[in-house]
């Protein structure tokens, strides 16, 4: 094997051990991207409609509390029967 060849071959291997390693950094630069992005787009959404996280986790509560009430109501309306075993 000439010296050329050899050079050349470990030039080759150079460009493809660079090229295995720069893969796996461009996934994790294409995922972090990624999450940044959906960030960024819920706090545009968020601001559009004047809210903040406090405040989504806020309304998210009432609901709950709101269902409760409404399904007591029908519960002791008799429009939901309660089928738990209590004994």
């Amino acid at each position: 094997m000439t010296e050329t060849t050899q050079t050349t071959k470990t030039t080759e291997a150079g460009v493809v051990n660079f090229f295995g390693r720069l893969g796996p950094a461009i996934e994790e630069l294409r995922w972090e991207a990624q999450r940044a992005l959906s960030a960024l787009d819920q706090k545009a959404r968020m601001a559009r409609h004047g809210t903040t996280r406090h405040d989504t986790a806020e309304r998210i509560v009432e609901r709950v509390q709101e269902a409760t009430v409404s399904f007591s109501k029908m519960q002791s309306e008799g429009l939901i029967e309660d089928r738990l075993d209590r004994t």
